[in-house]
């Protein structure tokens, strides 16, 4: 009986030890992409895609906001634009404000000839902790790398979003009173 009894207070006591308290997890801190990897995600999946990438132009919007482009596609009007909070406020009003539950690509055309794709870095972020398996850097990474695959498929491979270019005149109707 003796041994009975010694084994039940001990499988009572092992029972308890495993049931401590549970421990609260860490918050989750999302921090933003940032730029330098997001505008090389960017790039290789432009050059994925057969396309050549080019130094990026910049685009006086007025009231000192400057729009530079972090990748331009060569050969045409299209670009890349990744925008961090600093130039989100700086630009004010000036870029297309960001609907996380759209799911549309924000575009902007800056110019005649220029068609740029912005991805805001709120859209791109991670856990710091490191707790999260799926909110990673290199998880941000392959969403920068998804829309921009998007805009070339939808936008850039179709020709879309290029001002309407009026023709030229023949030369006898430049004549014409």
């Amino acid at each position: 009986m003796t041994i009975l009894r010694a084994l039940l207070v001990t499988l009572a006591l092992s029972s308890t030890a495993g049931c401590a308290p549970a421990r609260s997890a860490e918050p989750t801190v999302l921090k933003s992409l940032e730029e330098r990897r997001a505008q090389a995600a960017a790039a290789r999946a432009v050059e994925a895609q057969g396309m050549r990438v080019e130094p990026g132009r910049s685009f006086d919007l007025g009231d000192g906001f400057v729009l530079k482009e972090d990748v331009r596609i060569a050969g045409g009007p299209y670009g890349i634009a990744y925008i961090t909070p600093e130039e989100r406020e700086a630009a004010g009003k000036k870029l297309p404000r960001y609907n996380p539950d759209s799911g549309a690509l924000s575009l902007s055309t800056p110019a005649e000839n220029a068609v740029i794709l912005i991805l805001h870095d709120s859209a791109y972020r991670f856990d710091t902790s490191g707790q999260s398996t799926t909110a990673t850097p290199v998880a941000a990474e392959s969403t920068v790398a998804r829309d921009v695959g998007d805009f070339l498929v939808h936008v850039v491979v179709p020709g879309k979003g290029r001002a309407a270019r009026r023709p030229e005149p023949a030369s006898d109707e430049k004549a014409a009173p």
